[in-house]
């Protein structure tokens, strides 16, 4: 029974010598890593849904543009095609996110800016 006192003495040392990440506190010698601020976790996930349309979003162009080579060997059709897609798209986002501000901000990151933004620019 006093052996399991001495643990829970022990354990109570261990928590104050240590922080929750299992650094060494301040007090003991340690150095804290700094807190990473809540709006760059926010912009990483903003910048995560704009590349995870930017992807597929020119895959496509490209796609076009390596279809309009086929039909007439030009790159010119594929563009127009990107664009006018991406014009159609892009208003459709736009219509869907008008009167929902929950779904505005992740339709208009992901499909407005990433892939409408990367099929129409190349």
């Amino acid at each position: 029974m006093n052996h399991h006192h001495n643990d829970k003495h022990n354990n109570k040392q261990y928590d104050n010598q240590y922080d929750k990440r299992g650094s060494r506190s301040p007090e003991q010698g340690g150095k804290r890593r700094p807190e990473l601020p809540v709006a760059l976790g926010t912009e990483l996930r903003e910048l995560a849904l704009v590349a995870g349309g930017a992807i597929p979003g020119a895959l496509l162009r490209w796609q076009l543009e390596v279809a309009s080579l086929d039909i007439d060997g030009t790159p010119q059709v594929g563009d127009v095609a990107a664009n006018m897609l991406g014009c159609l798209l892009l208003g459709m986002v736009v219509g869907l996110a008008m009167g929902r501000p929950s779904v505005s901000t992740r339709l208009m990151l992901w499909a407005g800016i990433g892939l409408c933004g990367s099929l129409t620019t190349f």
